[in-house]
């Protein structure tokens, strides 16, 4: 049921490279952007079932700004925002936006494969749900 398709965004390169390494070894089909331009076009042309992207990006948009653009072409998509700012506020904000998780760089990287894997079987229930509609 469904594509394995993710989506990382970071204009950081060698961190990109290993999270993108991780998730894909995990056994999930991942596609990596460096710019918010490039993971428009990435999410308009294989649709992911969930973007990790982090949030300065140095480029046209921010990744809040970049996940609400998708969260508005795809409302199941699922949201993880990662950054190495974040205070409290940060994370009450992001989490009140489209943001269903977030962590903090350098990221702990068996934290963050309970966080894609979590966020699969999440994506299954809620087709499940739509295909009994």
């Amino acid at each position: 049921m469904g594509d394995k398709n993710i989506l990382i965004v970071d204009d950081q390169k060698d961190q990109l490279d290993v999270i993108c390494h991780i998730i894909e070894d995990d056994g999930f089909t991942v596609h990596c952007a460096e710019t918010s331009g490039e993971a428009m076009g990435l999410f308009e042309a294989v649709p992911p079932f969930m973007v990790l992207t982090d949030l300065r990006l140095g480029d046209q948009i921010d990744g809040a700004s970049l996940a609400g653009r998708m969260h508005q072409a795809d409302p199941m998509c699922i949201f993880c925002a990662i950054s190495g700012y974040l205070d409290a506020f940060d994370i009450g904000y992001l989490l009140g936006a489209v943001f269903t998780d977030v962590m903090q760089k350098p990221v702990d990287l068996d934290g963050l494969l309970r966080i894609v894997r979590y966020a699969w079987e999440k994506r299954q229930r809620w087709e499940k749900i739509l295909m009994s509609c």
